[in-house]
């Protein structure tokens, strides 16, 4: 049995739809894919290439068993790129940040958001390594507001 011309084209074009809808989910859309329970950081671009790691994060206080002072997230990628690529993007991509050194080797980037309270602050570090972090530190309870 022989399909009619239009109704080859309208399946062809269907499954030219439903892949790109694949490819879509597949690829993530949005930063906040990639930096999972992000606050600010969620407006960090993450490095073109980079290749998600993990993340881990935490509370700290200002005395030993004290309430919490603050909590921070970080995320981890791999890049293959030299640091001074890496570094040049976040140059361009961040440029009210304040660059500096985590050490002599580690260039970082640290900003702060707007609508940021006092003390709260994301990173970029680029180590040599070839390892990428963003890190946020907020006040307690911003993770749950967000």
């Amino acid at each position: 049995m022989k399909m009619n011309s239009s109704v080859r084209k309208f399946i062809a074009a269907l499954v030219c739809v439903v892949g790109l809808l694949a490819l879509h989910a597949a690829c993530g859309s949005t930063e906040e894919a990639l930096l999972p329970g992000a606050v600010y950081a969620k407006e960090i671009p993450v490095y073109p290439g980079a290749k998600y790691v993990g993340s881990m994060g935490g509370h700290s206080s200002d005395r030993l068993g004290g309430p919490a002072s603050s909590e921070s997230q970080s995320w981890f990628f791999k890049v293959s790129d030299p640091v001074e690529e890496v570094a040049a993007f976040y140059k361009k991509k961040l440029p009210g940040a304040q660059a500096g050194q985590e050490d002599e080797n580690n260039p970082t980037f640290t900003l702060t958001p707007p609508g940021a309270e006092e003390g709260e602050y994301v990173q970029v570090i680029i180590r040599r390594t070839g390892d990428l972090q963003i890190h946020e530190s907020l006040k307690p309870g911003k993770k749950g507001s967000s």
